[in-house]
């Protein structure tokens, strides 16, 4: 594990949270759980707005979200896949909901990397309005927001699953 990352991340957060204009947590709804799914549109090929992240966000009352920023032309975002497969595998789905959210352009070569690479979790490719709402500025970017919905982490680089454990962990209330 990188020395300081939880650190940085912990850092960071406050800061993070206010630059994005958020100092109350999402509340969309009473919805079950499995509802964040069903909120973001269609399948794995079509696109996801800003407002069905917050919806899917809001949806996970109650979970720890991971929306994780990504794109098929991005190294690092690539290597990043197998780390957050391995922390899906390590939470259930009443605790975890991991959403990717692909800024490709190029629809053609998006569904190719979907057709030769796994993913444990939904993904979708966002419309124009993401990576202005977010301020997505570098990628890849994990946002992680509470179990009630608030920002908590808001990191750009790359992380590996045993960074992001802790982190889950204590936003879940569990001993690091």
């Amino acid at each position: 594990m990188r020395k300081g990352f939880v650190k940085r991340l912990a850092g960071g957060v406050v800061l993070s949270a206010a630059l994005l204009g958020f100092s109350a947590p999402f509340v969309v709804g009473q919805a079950h759980a499995d509802a964040a799914v069903a909120a973001l549109p269609g399948n794995e090929r079509d696109t996801v707005a800003a407002m069905d992240i917050i919806r899917a966000v809001g949806s996970a009352r109650g979970r720890v979200v991971v929306v994780n920023f990504w794109a098929t032309w991005c190294p690092p975002c690539r290597a990043e896949i197998p780390e957050l497969r391995q922390l899906r595998e390590s939470y259930s789905d009443a605790d975890l909901l991991l959403l990717g959210v692909s800024l490709d352009d190029d629809e053609k070569a998006y569904a190719e990397f979907l057709g030769r690479t796994e993913f444990n979790y939904p993904v979708r490719r966002a419309d124009d309005s993401v990576t202005s709402f977010f301020r997505i500025e570098g990628i890849p970017r994990i946002m992680v927001y509470d179990a009630a919905g608030k920002l908590a982490v808001n990191h750009e680089g790359m992380v590996t699953a045993d960074e992001l454990s802790p982190v889950v962990d204590k936003l879940l209330n569990r001993k690091e």
